[in-house]
């Protein structure tokens, strides 16, 4: 027995309605008696609908497009006005902030220099599947450093303390440790002003 295929998947909604005037034209050539059996699906009438609705659509959307070039117009002048505006209203204030902003300007804060990073925060160990490994996460202080990571075994995390890893991200995996030895570990951000303090210390027992 040959199966029934209509295609409706993937096809556009012109191409459906297509295929349904199609079989809605095959159907009004049907004998009388077995286009009565199917007048509960008026496939023609329900075609016209969907070809209507489409085309409200399709107005609707040539409407929207010109309502949003005509908006970007309107929002580019609105701007270019504005900006003229407010550098009259700067030059005549001569720089006062307080006339500029009970004009409504906003006021440009002035650049702080960085410095130094601060120390990073949040930070935390983790102990991964791997032998002599964990990995370590915490929350950058400046957008723009590098990280020092040091490793001790001091109970009281107060001496002993050796370079472990270097890294750019706000992760880093420390190897090279020993398995079934709790280490504490401490992180240090740096950038061109040299580098900041170093954060609260964390442990872990190495697997």
């Amino acid at each position: 027995m040959t199966r029934l295929k209509l295609g409706f998947g993937n096809r556009t909604v012109l191409e459906q309605i297509a295929i349904c005037r199609r079989v809605a034209g095959g159907i009004g050539k049907l004998a009388a008696e077995q286009r009565q059996v199917l007048a509960s699906h008026p496939v023609a009438e329900s075609v016209e609908e969907a070809a209507q609705a489409h085309t409200e659509v399709e107005a609707m959307k040539t409407a929207l497009k010109a309502a949003l070039v005509r908006r970007q117009a309107k929002v580019r002048a609105m701007r270019e006005h504005t900006t003229a505006a407010a550098i009259r209203i700067a030059d005549d204030a001569k720089g006062d902030p307080a006339a500029m902003l009970s004009a409504g300007l906003d006021v440009a804060k002035e650049k702080r220099p960085i410095g130094q990073p601060a120390a990073p925060l949040q930070c935390r160990v983790v102990t991964t599947d791997l032998e002599g490994r964990v990995r370590l996460r915490w929350k950058r202080p400046v957008r723009r450093c590098a990280f020092s990571i040091e490793a001790t075994t001091d109970p009281a995390a107060r001496s002993g303390w050796k370079h472990a890893a270097t890294c750019i991200r706000q992760s880093c995996v420390v190897g090279g440790l020993e398995s079934g030895v709790k280490y504490w570990f401490r992180v240090a951000a740096s950038n061109a002003h040299g580098q900041g303090p170093w954060s609260q210390p964390v442990s872990a027992r190495v697997k």
